[in-house]
C-alpha cells in the first residue's frame, strides 16, 4: 500500500507515528 512506500522513508518517528494512525484507522 502506498503509505507502506511512504514509510520506508520517513525517519523512525514518523513511521511510528504512521503505525499508529494506521491502528487507528483498521480499529
Amino acid at each position: 500500500m502506498w503509505f507502506a512506500k511512504i514509510g520506508d522513508t520517513l525517519p523512525s518517528q514518523l513511521k511510528d507515528e504512521l503505525a499508529t494512525l494506521k491502528a487507528t484507522l483498521s480499529a
